[in-house]
Protein backbone atom coordinates (compact mmCIF):
# COMPACT_ATOMS: atom_id res chain seq x y z
CA UNK A 1 0.00 0.00 0.00
CA UNK A 2 2.79 2.41 0.85
CA UNK A 3 4.56 1.68 -2.43
CA UNK A 4 1.30 2.09 -4.35
CA UNK A 5 0.62 5.37 -2.54
CA UNK A 6 3.97 6.77 -3.61
CA UNK A 7 3.63 5.48 -7.16
CA UNK A 8 -0.01 6.35 -7.84
CA UNK A 9 -0.71 9.34 -5.60
CA UNK A 10 2.75 10.73 -4.97
CA UNK A 11 2.19 10.67 -1.20
CA UNK A 12 3.67 8.87 1.77
CA UNK A 13 0.77 7.09 3.46
CA UNK A 14 0.39 7.25 7.22
CA UNK A 15 -0.21 4.03 9.15
CA UNK A 16 -3.94 4.62 9.40
CA UNK A 17 -4.25 5.48 5.69
CA UNK A 18 -2.38 2.32 4.71
CA UNK A 19 -4.46 0.16 7.06
CA UNK A 20 -7.72 1.62 5.75
CA UNK A 21 -6.74 1.24 2.09
CA UNK A 22 -5.65 -2.35 2.67
CA UNK A 23 -8.95 -3.13 4.36
CA UNK A 24 -10.94 -1.63 1.49
CA UNK A 25 -8.95 -3.49 -1.19
CA UNK A 26 -9.39 -6.75 0.72
CA UNK A 27 -13.16 -6.22 0.57
CA UNK A 28 -13.84 -5.56 4.25
CA UNK A 29 -16.36 -2.92 5.36
CA UNK A 30 -14.37 -0.07 6.89
CA UNK A 31 -15.10 2.99 9.02
CA UNK A 32 -12.34 5.60 9.14
CA UNK A 33 -12.61 8.43 11.67
CA UNK A 34 -9.73 10.83 11.21
CA UNK A 35 -9.31 14.61 11.57
CA UNK A 36 -9.81 17.06 8.76
CA UNK A 37 -6.68 17.35 6.66
CA UNK A 38 -5.44 13.84 7.50
CA UNK A 39 -5.90 12.54 3.94
CA UNK A 40 -9.08 10.46 4.09
CA UNK A 41 -9.68 11.07 0.36
CA UNK A 42 -6.38 9.34 -0.43
CA UNK A 43 -7.83 6.09 0.96
CA UNK A 44 -10.64 5.79 -1.59
CA UNK A 45 -8.48 7.27 -4.37
CA UNK A 46 -5.78 4.64 -3.87
CA UNK A 47 -8.07 1.68 -3.22
CA UNK A 48 -10.28 2.66 -6.18
CA UNK A 49 -7.28 2.82 -8.47
CA UNK A 50 -6.27 -0.71 -7.45
CA UNK A 51 -9.71 -2.19 -8.18
CA UNK A 52 -11.28 -2.80 -11.57
CA UNK A 53 -14.88 -1.68 -11.16
CA UNK A 54 -16.52 1.65 -10.37
CA UNK A 55 -16.09 3.24 -6.95
CA UNK A 56 -19.21 5.16 -5.89
CA UNK A 57 -18.42 8.16 -3.69
CA UNK A 58 -21.46 9.63 -1.93
CA UNK A 59 -21.01 13.10 -0.45
CA UNK A 60 -23.47 15.71 0.79
CA UNK A 61 -22.68 18.88 -1.17
CA UNK A 62 -22.24 19.84 -4.80
CA UNK A 63 -19.20 21.95 -3.96
CA UNK A 64 -17.56 18.99 -2.24
CA UNK A 65 -18.19 16.74 -5.23
CA UNK A 66 -16.58 19.26 -7.56
CA UNK A 67 -13.59 19.54 -5.19
CA UNK A 68 -13.27 15.75 -5.13
CA UNK A 69 -13.35 15.58 -8.92
CA UNK A 70 -10.71 18.30 -9.16
CA UNK A 71 -8.55 16.25 -6.77
CA UNK A 72 -8.78 13.19 -9.04
CA UNK A 73 -7.84 14.86 -12.34
CA UNK A 74 -4.08 15.36 -11.81
CA UNK A 75 -3.55 11.89 -10.33
CA UNK A 76 -4.02 9.78 -13.47
CA UNK A 77 -5.68 6.97 -11.48
CA UNK A 78 -8.80 6.56 -13.61
CA UNK A 79 -11.64 8.65 -14.93
CA UNK A 80 -13.95 10.47 -12.53
CA UNK A 81 -17.40 11.94 -13.11
CA UNK A 82 -19.94 13.93 -11.13
CA UNK A 83 -23.69 13.47 -11.36
CA UNK A 84 -25.42 16.60 -10.06
CA UNK A 85 -27.86 19.34 -10.94
CA UNK A 86 -24.94 21.61 -11.84
CA UNK A 87 -24.51 19.75 -15.13
CA UNK A 88 -26.96 19.62 -18.01
CA UNK A 89 -28.92 16.75 -19.52
CA UNK A 90 -26.31 16.02 -22.21
CA UNK A 91 -23.56 15.63 -19.61
CA UNK A 92 -25.81 13.40 -17.50
CA UNK A 93 -26.65 11.12 -20.42
CA UNK A 94 -23.01 10.83 -21.44
CA UNK A 95 -21.93 10.07 -17.86
CA UNK A 96 -24.55 7.37 -17.38
CA UNK A 97 -23.65 5.77 -20.73
CA UNK A 98 -19.97 5.73 -19.73
CA UNK A 99 -20.91 4.28 -16.33
CA UNK A 100 -22.90 1.45 -17.91
CA UNK A 101 -19.94 0.68 -20.22
CA UNK A 102 -17.57 0.51 -17.25
CA UNK A 103 -15.61 3.59 -18.31
CA UNK A 104 -16.04 5.51 -15.01
CA UNK A 105 -13.58 4.66 -12.25
CA UNK A 106 -15.01 7.11 -9.68
CA UNK A 107 -18.63 8.28 -9.64
CA UNK A 108 -19.23 11.24 -7.32
CA UNK A 109 -22.80 12.05 -6.37
CA UNK A 110 -25.24 12.93 -3.58
CA UNK A 111 -27.71 10.42 -2.09
CA UNK A 112 -30.56 12.18 -3.90
CA UNK A 113 -29.02 11.15 -7.23
CA UNK A 114 -28.71 7.50 -6.24
CA UNK A 115 -32.48 7.07 -6.09
CA UNK A 116 -33.10 8.42 -9.59
CA UNK A 117 -34.40 5.77 -12.01
CA UNK A 118 -31.83 6.48 -14.74
CA UNK A 119 -28.97 6.28 -12.22
CA UNK A 120 -30.30 3.02 -10.78
CA UNK A 121 -30.51 1.53 -14.28
CA UNK A 122 -26.92 2.50 -15.13
CA UNK A 123 -25.61 1.24 -11.78
CA UNK A 124 -27.35 -2.09 -12.26
CA UNK A 125 -25.48 -2.54 -15.54
CA UNK A 126 -22.14 -1.40 -14.07
CA UNK A 127 -19.62 -3.31 -11.99
CA UNK A 128 -19.57 -1.58 -8.58
CA UNK A 129 -16.48 -2.51 -6.59
CA UNK A 130 -16.77 -0.20 -3.56
CA UNK A 131 -19.36 2.07 -1.91
CA UNK A 132 -17.80 5.12 -0.23
CA UNK A 133 -19.74 7.49 2.06
CA UNK A 134 -17.97 10.77 2.81
CA UNK A 135 -19.05 12.95 5.76
CA UNK A 136 -20.68 9.79 7.13
CA UNK A 137 -21.76 11.50 10.35
CA UNK A 138 -24.59 13.01 8.27
CA UNK A 139 -26.26 9.61 8.71
CA UNK A 140 -26.88 10.32 12.41
CA UNK A 141 -30.59 11.22 12.54
CA UNK A 142 -30.05 12.88 15.94
CA UNK A 143 -27.02 14.89 14.79
CA UNK A 144 -26.59 18.55 13.86
CA UNK A 145 -25.53 17.76 10.27
CA UNK A 146 -28.24 15.17 9.65
CA UNK A 147 -29.12 14.79 5.98
CA UNK A 148 -32.37 12.81 5.55
CA UNK A 149 -31.31 11.21 2.27
CA UNK A 150 -28.29 9.66 3.99
CA UNK A 151 -30.73 7.47 5.94
CA UNK A 152 -31.52 5.55 2.73
CA UNK A 153 -27.94 4.63 1.88
CA UNK A 154 -28.02 1.26 3.63
CA UNK A 155 -31.06 0.21 1.61
CA UNK A 156 -29.53 1.56 -1.60
CA UNK A 157 -26.33 -0.33 -0.92
CA UNK A 158 -28.25 -3.57 -0.43
CA UNK A 159 -30.04 -2.96 -3.72
CA UNK A 160 -26.65 -2.72 -5.45
CA UNK A 161 -25.63 -6.11 -4.07
CA UNK A 162 -23.92 -4.86 -0.90
CA UNK A 163 -20.53 -3.84 -2.35
CA UNK A 164 -17.93 -3.40 0.40
CA UNK A 165 -18.35 -0.01 2.07
CA UNK A 166 -15.95 2.66 3.26
CA UNK A 167 -17.39 5.32 5.59
CA UNK A 168 -15.35 8.47 6.23
CA UNK A 169 -15.78 11.27 8.76
CA UNK A 170 -13.63 13.66 10.75
CA UNK A 171 -15.53 13.25 14.01
CA UNK A 172 -17.82 10.58 15.39
CA UNK A 173 -18.45 10.05 19.08
CA UNK A 174 -19.09 6.37 19.97
CA UNK A 175 -22.88 6.67 19.66
CA UNK A 176 -22.51 8.24 16.18
CA UNK A 177 -20.10 5.47 15.21
CA UNK A 178 -22.77 2.91 16.14
CA UNK A 179 -25.39 4.79 14.12
CA UNK A 180 -23.17 4.82 11.02
CA UNK A 181 -22.52 1.08 11.28
CA UNK A 182 -26.21 0.27 11.77
CA UNK A 183 -27.53 2.58 9.03
CA UNK A 184 -25.05 1.42 6.39
CA UNK A 185 -25.48 -2.21 7.47
CA UNK A 186 -21.72 -2.64 7.79
CA UNK A 187 -20.74 -6.27 8.33
CA UNK A 188 -18.05 -6.72 11.00
CA UNK A 189 -16.35 -3.47 9.91
CA UNK A 190 -12.77 -2.55 10.63
CA UNK A 191 -13.08 0.66 12.66
CA UNK A 192 -10.00 2.87 12.48
CA UNK A 193 -9.87 5.98 14.64
CA UNK A 194 -7.01 8.43 14.28
CA UNK A 195 -5.70 10.87 16.84
CA UNK A 196 -8.44 13.51 16.74
CA UNK A 197 -6.30 16.27 18.25
CA UNK A 198 -5.70 19.38 16.17
CA UNK A 199 -2.69 20.84 18.01
CA UNK A 200 -2.46 23.84 15.67
CA UNK A 201 -5.90 25.11 16.76
CA UNK A 202 -6.00 26.98 20.07
CA UNK A 203 -9.36 27.00 21.84
CA UNK A 204 -10.87 29.74 23.97
CA UNK A 205 -14.32 30.17 25.51
CA UNK A 206 -15.54 33.54 26.81
CA UNK A 207 -18.72 34.09 28.81
CA UNK A 208 -20.48 37.48 28.75
CA UNK A 209 -23.14 39.06 30.93
CA UNK A 210 -25.37 40.19 28.05
CA UNK A 211 -26.12 39.38 24.42
CA UNK A 212 -24.86 42.82 23.30
CA UNK A 213 -21.55 42.22 25.05
CA UNK A 214 -21.16 38.86 23.32
CA UNK A 215 -21.93 40.45 19.94
CA UNK A 216 -19.38 43.24 20.45
CA UNK A 217 -16.73 40.76 21.54
CA UNK A 218 -17.38 38.68 18.43
CA UNK A 219 -17.13 41.72 16.14
CA UNK A 220 -13.93 42.88 17.86
CA UNK A 221 -12.51 39.37 17.61
CA UNK A 222 -13.08 39.19 13.86
CA UNK A 223 -11.81 42.73 13.26
CA UNK A 224 -8.71 42.06 15.33
CA UNK A 225 -7.60 39.03 13.33
CA UNK A 226 -6.03 38.81 9.92
CA UNK A 227 -6.77 36.38 7.12
CA UNK A 228 -9.93 34.48 6.31
CA UNK A 229 -12.33 33.36 8.99
CA UNK A 230 -15.72 31.93 9.84
CA UNK A 231 -18.21 33.38 12.30
CA UNK A 232 -20.99 30.98 13.29
CA UNK A 233 -24.33 32.33 14.54
CA UNK A 234 -27.71 30.73 15.22
CA UNK A 235 -30.07 32.99 13.25
CA UNK A 236 -30.23 34.27 9.69
CA UNK A 237 -30.85 37.90 10.65
CA UNK A 238 -27.82 37.89 12.96
CA UNK A 239 -25.71 36.57 10.06
CA UNK A 240 -26.87 39.41 7.80
CA UNK A 241 -26.34 42.07 10.49
CA UNK A 242 -22.85 40.91 11.47
CA UNK A 243 -21.76 40.56 7.84
CA UNK A 244 -22.67 44.20 7.24
CA UNK A 245 -20.71 45.29 10.31
CA UNK A 246 -17.63 43.26 9.39
CA UNK A 247 -17.55 44.13 5.69
CA UNK A 248 -14.35 45.98 4.73
CA UNK A 249 -12.87 46.88 1.32
CA UNK A 250 -9.66 45.05 2.21
CA UNK A 251 -11.51 41.99 3.56
CA UNK A 252 -15.15 41.53 2.53
CA UNK A 253 -17.66 39.82 4.79
CA UNK A 254 -20.53 37.76 3.39
CA UNK A 255 -23.57 36.22 5.05
CA UNK A 256 -24.56 32.63 4.44
CA UNK A 257 -27.72 30.78 5.50
CA UNK A 258 -30.18 28.30 4.10
CA UNK A 259 -32.65 30.94 2.89
CA UNK A 260 -30.23 32.55 0.45
CA UNK A 261 -30.84 32.00 -3.26
CA UNK A 262 -28.65 29.25 -4.66
CA UNK A 263 -26.66 31.71 -6.77
CA UNK A 264 -25.64 33.70 -3.69
CA UNK A 265 -24.75 30.54 -1.80
CA UNK A 266 -22.60 29.29 -4.68
CA UNK A 267 -20.89 32.70 -4.87
CA UNK A 268 -20.18 32.63 -1.12
CA UNK A 269 -18.63 29.15 -1.43
CA UNK A 270 -16.47 30.26 -4.35
CA UNK A 271 -15.38 33.43 -2.53
CA UNK A 272 -14.51 31.44 0.57
CA UNK A 273 -12.38 28.94 -1.36
CA UNK A 274 -10.43 31.68 -3.13
CA UNK A 275 -7.03 32.80 -1.88
CA UNK A 276 -8.29 36.32 -1.06
CA UNK A 277 -9.14 37.06 2.60
CA UNK A 278 -12.84 36.90 3.45
CA UNK A 279 -15.05 36.52 6.53
CA UNK A 280 -18.13 34.33 6.17
CA UNK A 281 -20.82 34.91 8.80
CA UNK A 282 -22.98 31.82 8.69
CA UNK A 283 -25.51 29.58 10.31
CA UNK A 284 -24.70 25.89 10.62
CA UNK A 285 -25.82 25.51 6.98
CA UNK A 286 -22.30 26.50 5.87
CA UNK A 287 -19.09 24.57 5.85
CA UNK A 288 -19.84 20.86 5.55
CA UNK A 289 -17.34 19.43 3.10
CA UNK A 290 -15.97 22.83 2.04
CA UNK A 291 -12.22 22.46 1.71
CA UNK A 292 -10.31 25.69 2.32
CA UNK A 293 -6.88 25.37 3.85
CA UNK A 294 -6.25 29.02 4.67
CA UNK A 295 -8.87 29.68 7.39
CA UNK A 296 -7.13 31.32 10.33
CA UNK A 297 -10.00 31.64 12.79
CA UNK A 298 -13.45 30.30 13.64
CA UNK A 299 -15.61 32.35 16.00
CA UNK A 300 -18.89 31.28 17.55
CA UNK A 301 -21.58 33.65 18.77
CA UNK A 302 -23.55 31.20 20.96
CA UNK A 303 -22.62 27.60 21.51
CA UNK A 304 -23.45 24.87 18.98
CA UNK A 305 -26.08 22.31 19.92
CA UNK A 306 -23.53 19.55 20.61
CA UNK A 307 -19.78 19.09 20.88
CA UNK A 308 -20.00 17.04 17.67
CA UNK A 309 -21.14 20.19 15.80
CA UNK A 310 -18.50 22.27 17.57
CA UNK A 311 -15.75 19.90 16.43
CA UNK A 312 -16.93 19.94 12.84
CA UNK A 313 -17.02 23.74 12.78
CA UNK A 314 -13.72 24.49 14.49
CA UNK A 315 -12.16 21.80 12.30
CA UNK A 316 -12.55 24.11 9.30
CA UNK A 317 -9.71 26.24 10.65
CA UNK A 318 -6.02 25.59 10.07
CA UNK A 319 -6.31 22.82 7.51
CA UNK A 320 -2.89 23.85 6.21
CA UNK A 321 -1.35 22.95 9.57
CA UNK A 322 -0.48 26.57 10.40
CA UNK A 323 -1.65 28.09 13.71
CA UNK A 324 -5.35 28.93 13.94
CA UNK A 325 -7.77 30.05 16.64
CA UNK A 326 -11.28 29.04 17.68
CA UNK A 327 -13.09 31.34 20.10
CA UNK A 328 -16.60 30.77 21.42
CA UNK A 329 -18.56 33.72 22.86
CA UNK A 330 -21.71 33.00 24.85
CA UNK A 331 -24.03 34.64 27.35
CA UNK A 332 -23.37 33.10 30.75
CA UNK A 333 -26.28 31.16 32.19
CA UNK A 334 -28.39 31.02 29.03
CA UNK A 335 -28.92 28.30 26.47
CA UNK A 336 -28.16 29.02 22.84
CA UNK A 337 -30.73 29.21 20.07
CA UNK A 338 -28.96 26.38 18.28
CA UNK A 339 -29.36 24.10 21.26
CA UNK A 340 -33.08 24.88 21.41
CA UNK A 341 -33.61 24.09 17.73
CA UNK A 342 -31.46 20.97 17.95
CA UNK A 343 -33.69 19.41 20.61
CA UNK A 344 -37.18 20.36 19.53
CA UNK A 345 -37.73 17.78 16.78
CA UNK A 346 -37.89 14.32 18.33
CA UNK A 347 -40.39 11.56 17.55
CA UNK A 348 -42.76 10.17 20.13
CA UNK A 349 -44.82 7.00 20.60
CA UNK A 350 -47.92 8.63 19.08
CA UNK A 351 -46.11 9.26 15.79
CA UNK A 352 -44.66 5.74 15.78
CA UNK A 353 -48.10 4.22 16.39
CA UNK A 354 -49.52 6.21 13.45
CA UNK A 355 -46.78 4.87 11.16
CA UNK A 356 -47.28 1.28 12.30
CA UNK A 357 -51.01 1.67 11.56
CA UNK A 358 -50.44 2.00 7.78
CA UNK A 359 -51.88 -0.91 5.84
CA UNK A 360 -50.14 -0.45 2.49
CA UNK A 361 -46.81 0.95 1.23
CA UNK A 362 -46.57 4.75 1.41
CA UNK A 363 -43.89 7.11 0.10
CA UNK A 364 -42.06 9.03 2.83
CA UNK A 365 -43.06 12.40 1.37
CA UNK A 366 -46.73 11.41 1.15
CA UNK A 367 -46.62 10.21 4.75
CA UNK A 368 -44.94 13.45 5.87
CA UNK A 369 -47.68 15.57 4.31
CA UNK A 370 -50.45 13.36 5.70
CA UNK A 371 -49.08 13.32 9.25
CA UNK A 372 -47.98 16.98 9.14
CA UNK A 373 -44.57 16.44 10.77
CA UNK A 374 -41.07 17.58 9.79
CA UNK A 375 -39.12 15.15 7.61
CA UNK A 376 -36.34 14.74 10.16
CA UNK A 377 -38.73 13.74 12.92
CA UNK A 378 -40.53 11.31 10.64
CA UNK A 379 -37.28 9.66 9.55
CA UNK A 380 -36.14 9.28 13.14
CA UNK A 381 -39.36 7.45 13.92
CA UNK A 382 -39.14 5.28 10.81
CA UNK A 383 -35.53 4.38 11.65
CA UNK A 384 -36.52 3.14 15.11
CA UNK A 385 -39.49 1.19 13.72
CA UNK A 386 -37.45 -0.42 10.96
CA UNK A 387 -34.86 -1.65 13.44
CA UNK A 388 -37.65 -3.12 15.55
CA UNK A 389 -39.02 -4.99 12.50
CA UNK A 390 -42.29 -3.04 12.34
CA UNK A 391 -41.74 -1.54 8.86
CA UNK A 392 -39.31 -1.78 5.95
CA UNK A 393 -38.03 1.10 3.84
CA UNK A 394 -37.21 0.61 0.18
CA UNK A 395 -34.51 2.35 -1.83
CA UNK A 396 -37.26 4.46 -3.39
CA UNK A 397 -38.23 5.86 0.02
CA UNK A 398 -41.43 3.84 0.30
CA UNK A 399 -42.35 2.64 3.79
CA UNK A 400 -44.07 -0.75 3.84
CA UNK A 401 -45.87 -2.29 6.84
CA UNK A 402 -44.69 -5.65 8.15
CA UNK A 403 -48.07 -6.65 9.59
CA UNK A 404 -46.96 -6.01 13.17
CA UNK A 405 -49.57 -4.73 15.62
CA UNK A 406 -48.56 -1.67 17.64
CA UNK A 407 -49.02 -3.36 21.07
CA UNK A 408 -46.49 -5.98 19.99
CA UNK A 409 -43.68 -3.45 19.59
CA UNK A 410 -44.92 -0.57 21.76
CA UNK A 411 -42.72 -1.33 24.77
CA UNK A 412 -39.52 -1.86 22.75
CA UNK A 413 -40.13 1.23 20.62
CA UNK A 414 -40.94 3.40 23.63
CA UNK A 415 -37.79 2.24 25.42
CA UNK A 416 -35.67 2.94 22.35
CA UNK A 417 -37.19 6.41 21.92
CA UNK A 418 -36.46 7.16 25.57
CA UNK A 419 -32.90 5.89 25.26
CA UNK A 420 -32.27 8.07 22.21
CA UNK A 421 -33.83 11.09 23.91
CA UNK A 422 -31.57 10.51 26.93
CA UNK A 423 -28.48 10.29 24.72
CA UNK A 424 -29.44 13.48 22.86
CA UNK A 425 -30.07 15.35 26.10
CA UNK A 426 -26.77 14.15 27.53
CA UNK A 427 -24.96 15.29 24.38
CA UNK A 428 -26.44 18.74 24.80
CA UNK A 429 -25.61 18.82 28.51
CA UNK A 430 -21.99 18.10 27.67
CA UNK A 431 -21.88 21.50 25.96
CA UNK A 432 -22.50 23.05 29.40
CA UNK A 433 -19.68 20.92 30.80
CA UNK A 434 -17.37 22.36 28.13
CA UNK A 435 -18.52 25.96 28.61
CA UNK A 436 -18.40 26.02 32.38
CA UNK A 437 -15.46 23.74 33.09
CA UNK A 438 -11.97 24.77 34.08
CA UNK A 439 -10.14 21.83 32.62
CA UNK A 440 -8.26 21.74 29.33
CA UNK A 441 -10.69 22.38 26.47
CA UNK A 442 -9.07 19.87 24.13
CA UNK A 443 -9.03 17.16 26.82
CA UNK A 444 -12.77 17.70 27.33
CA UNK A 445 -13.51 17.55 23.60
CA UNK A 446 -11.38 14.46 23.04
CA UNK A 447 -12.95 12.68 25.99
CA UNK A 448 -16.39 13.38 24.57
CA UNK A 449 -15.28 11.89 21.24
CA UNK A 450 -14.24 8.71 22.99
CA UNK A 451 -10.52 9.45 23.38
CA UNK A 452 -10.12 10.13 27.13
CA UNK A 453 -6.82 10.31 28.95
CA UNK A 454 -5.07 13.02 26.93
CA UNK A 455 -2.83 15.41 28.86
CA UNK A 456 -3.61 19.16 28.82
CA UNK A 457 -2.91 20.82 25.46
CA UNK A 458 -1.01 23.76 26.95
CA UNK A 459 -2.56 26.19 24.45
CA UNK A 460 -6.23 26.71 25.34
CA UNK A 461 -7.46 29.52 27.60
CA UNK A 462 -7.68 27.20 30.63
CA UNK A 463 -4.15 25.86 30.19
CA UNK A 464 -2.70 29.34 29.63
CA UNK A 465 -4.40 30.60 32.78
CA UNK A 466 -2.73 27.80 34.72
CA UNK A 467 -6.06 26.28 35.77
CA UNK A 468 -5.64 22.94 34.03
CA UNK A 469 -4.18 20.20 36.26
CA UNK A 470 -0.71 19.07 35.25
CA UNK A 471 -1.47 15.47 34.37
CA UNK A 472 -0.02 12.88 32.04
CA UNK A 473 -1.85 10.71 29.55
CA UNK A 474 -3.64 7.80 31.19
CA UNK A 475 -5.32 4.65 29.96
CA UNK A 476 -9.11 4.95 29.69
CA UNK A 477 -10.92 3.62 32.76
CA UNK A 478 -13.99 1.41 32.30
CA UNK A 479 -16.66 0.79 34.91
CA UNK A 480 -20.05 -0.87 35.29
CA UNK A 481 -22.97 1.00 36.84
CA UNK A 482 -25.88 -1.00 38.24
CA UNK A 483 -28.43 1.25 36.48
CA UNK A 484 -26.63 2.55 33.37
CA UNK A 485 -24.48 -0.49 32.61
CA UNK A 486 -20.93 -0.41 31.17
CA UNK A 487 -19.17 2.84 30.37
CA UNK A 488 -15.85 4.66 30.20
CA UNK A 489 -14.71 7.55 32.36
CA UNK A 490 -13.93 10.40 29.99
CA UNK A 491 -12.95 13.06 32.52
CA UNK A 492 -12.60 13.73 36.25
CA UNK A 493 -12.84 17.10 38.00
CA UNK A 494 -12.24 16.62 41.68
CA UNK A 495 -15.03 14.45 43.05
CA UNK A 496 -17.01 14.65 39.80
CA UNK A 497 -16.56 12.25 36.92
CA UNK A 498 -18.13 12.22 33.46
CA UNK A 499 -18.89 8.74 32.15
CA UNK A 500 -19.85 7.81 28.60
CA UNK A 501 -22.16 4.82 28.98
CA UNK A 502 -22.54 2.40 26.09
CA UNK A 503 -26.33 2.78 25.91
CA UNK A 504 -27.28 5.78 28.03
CA UNK A 505 -24.97 8.53 26.80
CA UNK A 506 -23.04 10.88 29.06
CA UNK A 507 -23.62 11.09 32.81
CA UNK A 508 -22.04 13.36 35.43
CA UNK A 509 -21.59 11.40 38.65
CA UNK A 510 -20.04 11.85 42.07
CA UNK A 511 -17.11 9.51 42.67
CA UNK A 512 -17.54 9.51 46.46
CA UNK A 513 -21.27 8.77 46.32
CA UNK A 514 -20.69 5.94 43.89
CA UNK A 515 -18.03 4.41 46.11
CA UNK A 516 -20.08 4.81 49.30
CA UNK A 517 -23.17 3.24 47.75
CA UNK A 518 -21.11 0.64 45.90
CA UNK A 519 -22.81 1.44 42.63
CA UNK A 520 -19.66 0.90 40.61
CA UNK A 521 -18.29 -2.56 39.96
CA UNK A 522 -15.85 -4.18 37.61
CA UNK A 523 -13.63 -1.12 37.15
CA UNK A 524 -10.72 -1.81 34.84
CA UNK A 525 -8.51 -0.33 32.16
CA UNK A 526 -9.38 -0.56 28.49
Amino acid sequence: MRSAGRRRLGVELTDIQADAARSVVEGRDTLLISPTGSGKSAVYQLSGSLLHGTTIVVSPLLALQEDQLAGLRPLDIGSGAVLSSLHGRRHRTATLDALARGDVEFLLLAPEQLVQADVQKALTAASIDRFVVDEAHCIDAWGADFRPDFQRLGTLRRQLGCPPALALTATAAPHVEEEIIASLVLDDPLVLIGDLRRPNISLRIEGHATWDAAVEATVDGADGREGSGLVYVSRRQVAEDLARRLDRPERPAVAYHGSLPRRRRDWAHARFRSAEPVVVVATSAFGLGVDASHVRFVLHLEAPETIDAYCQEIGRAGRDGAPAEAVLHHVTGTRSGRRFSGGRSKPDATLCAAIVAITEPVAIEVMRRYLGVPLGRLLQAVTVLERQGAVTVGADGVVAPEGVAWPTVERRVTEELQRRADVLRSRQEMVDWLLEGRTCRWSTVLGYLGQPGHPPCGKCDVCRAGDAPDTEATAPERLHHVEFGPGVVIQRRGDVMVVLFDRHGYRTLSSSVLEEEQLVAGTDRM
